[in-house]
């Protein structure tokens, strides 16, 4: 791998990296709602589909009391952990 799909894969965990503190630590409706919309903008260059998804979440923090939308915000921080440990194991490489 060179300088620049190191640095562009770099960049691309930083988003990822940002999106999994964010959603994790939102401690309230607001903070969710809030942490999902920053990701989404972060995200629409990158992958629209999952701006989408993080959208979705954005619009359920406000419909859905957070017991229950925590659960799915689980399941997407448990997929981007996943795809971190996959950059990882690309750039020890």
């Amino acid at each position: 791998m060179n300088i620049e799909e190191y640095e562009q894969l770099k960049a691309f965990r930083d988003v990822i990296t940002s999106t999994m503190d964010g959603l994790r630590h939102a401690g309230s409706q607001g903070a969710l709602a809030a942490a999902a919309d920053a990701a989404a903008e972060r995200w629409d260059p990158l992958d629209a589909d999952f701006a989408r998804v993080l959208r979705d979440i954005r619009s359920q923090a406000w419909s859905m009391p957070l017991q229950q939308i925590r659960p799915v915000v689980e399941a997407v921080v448990a997929h981007l952990e996943a795809q971190v440990a996959a950059i990882d194991s690309q750039m020890d490489a």
